[in-house]
């Protein structure tokens, strides 16, 4: 009869922490290093507990003589010694020990699933959409804080509050968690098609897009100040939008999946100009054919007064005096009615 066998001590989820092979018996268990298995429980006696046959044949597990008892696994009263079968757990001070039979089988292998070669490095004009760049952690890490810097002081330079400071940070803050939510959304599906999260690839790579979203909707504000009639910004609006969301849907797609470059271009333009021509319609049907609202919705800028198109006062004064005349010459003649 062999006396080989297997001790396994489990952690407070049942699961193995450690796992002991004893080839003779008889083996002890405690805290001092001479023992066949060597706990770090301060409850457990330098020899705690002895395991050998009986006469009968029988495999036990028995009290030396403790201070803390030995106990059946989920049973509170102190017993002398436990029979030993396979599975058999027992608790000697805070550790509980499971007996396994080393000729005991083991489920079968799970099988790996088969992940996607990974693609070739990246070549080209429109390599960087491959979004291999943001393999280092480190230029991760620098693209999201130089990013959450920038729209940080962006956001300040647009308040006129009494505590600019604290709702900048409450706006870049809440501009924060969008954008989390949307890459763990990405993360998701990355994890779902490949078995890899690459969480912090994906807000990187939105923290970019997001900052140009960001200068030009700064540039627009100018041009609109500077040029409110005609404004030559929303010549470039629609395009602008259009490109910033194919490379934002691309960049996604080649971090979340080993799609070709070119299909991933078609897609992004199939799905970015869906939404802009969805944004487009929803924008002329909303539209009011009448309102009292003046249709201007520029913003005041901090422009020096050197900048600022103006006249002197003579030539403002000629211009006054020539609108009153052309004025004058308008109103009727009362005095040849009457």
């Amino acid at each position: 009869m062999s006396d080989r066998l297997i001790l396994e001590v489990l952690d407070g989820q049942a699961r193995v922490a450690s796992r002991t092979h004893v080839h003779e018996l008889p083996a002890t268990i405690g805290r001092g290093f001479d023992n066949s298995v060597v706990l770090d429980d301060p409850y457990v006696c330098p020899t705690h507990v002895r395991i050998d046959r009986t006469e009968a044949g029988e495999l036990v597990v028995e009290d030396v003589g403790s201070v803390n008892g030995l106990f059946e696994a989920g049973d509170s009263a102190r017993i002398a010694q436990l029979p030993l079968r396979h599975g058999t757990r027992f608790r000697i001070g805070r550790t509980v020990v499971r007996y396994r039979d080393p000729h005991e089988p083991v489920p079968p292998t799970l099988v790996e699933p088969v992940r996607p070669a990974a693609p070739p490095t990246a070549s080209g004009r429109l390599a960087w959409i491959d979004c291999e760049w943001l393999a280092s952690a480190r230029a991760r890490v620098a693209v999201i804080v130089l990013s959450l810097l920038f729209t940080t002081a962006m956001d300040y330079t647009g308040v006129i509050d009494r505590s600019p400071v604290g709702k900048a940070l409450t706006q870049a803050l809440g501009f924060l968690l969008l954008l989390v939510l949307w890459a763990g959304i990405w993360a998701l599906a990355t994890r779902a098609v490949s078995q890899r999260f690459a969480f912090s690839r994906h807000l990187a790579f939105a923290w970019l897009i997001a900052v140009a979203f960001v200068i030009w909707g700064t540039l627009e504000q100018w041009m609109s100040f500077l040029a409110p009639a005609g404004s030559v910004a929303e010549l470039f609006t629609v395009p602008l939008a259009l490109l910033l969301g194919v490379v934002l849907i691309a960049g996604h797609l080649g971090i979340a999946s080993s799609m070709p470059r070119t299909q991933r271009l078609r897609t992004s333009v199939a799905v970015a100009g869906g939404i802009t021509a969805i944004a487009i319609l929803f924008g002329v049907v909303s539209n009011q054919a009448f309102t009292t609202k003046m249709d201007y919705e520029g913003q005041l800028k901090p422009m020096p007064a050197r900048f600022v198109p103006a006249e002197s006062l003579d030539q403002f004064r000629a211009d006054a005096r020539a609108l009153r005349g052309k004025v004058d010459k308008m109103k009727p003649d009362t005095a040849g009615a009457q």
